[in-house]
């Protein structure tokens, strides 16, 4: 944020006794906070409004990359030298080998010797 208004990055720091305190933190720690005060509606319109604003943000993000995209990038040996079935073919390893480790780790949690029961 100093960046944004032409300071040095050390502006916002504040330093006392050792402890580097995070003023902004702290200060967005209470304003989600308070609507968890007042009870459960009032944090569901927080968490709508806070969901509407990360999607908005990813669409950004989307769109902003692809102003930036070139074309040439997408031509064969480029972004997906596989093309489509490279990419889900690499995304289905992916999501397999997450299952099979998180089998494992919930299957470790279980046991009473898992050093000897899980091969």
């Amino acid at each position: 944020f100093a960046n944004l208004i032409n300071k040095d990055t050390t502006f916002f720091d504040v330093n006392k006794a050792g402890y580097d305190l995070d003023f902004w933190a702290f200060g967005l720690v209470l304003v989600l906070t308070v609507p968890l005060l007042f009870g459960i509606r009032e944090t569901k319109q927080v968490n709508n409004i806070l969901t509407v604003i990360h999607v908005g943000v990813v669409v950004f993000i989307i769109i902003a990359g692809l102003t930036q995209a070139k074309a040439e990038n997408f031509t064969n040996g480029g972004f997906a030298p596989y093309g489509a079935r490279g990419v889900f073919n690499g995304a289905s390893l992916l999501f397999f080998s997450y299952v099979g480790f998180d089998a494992i780790a919930t299957t470790a949690e279980e046991v009473k010797n898992p050093g000897r029961d899980i091969p």
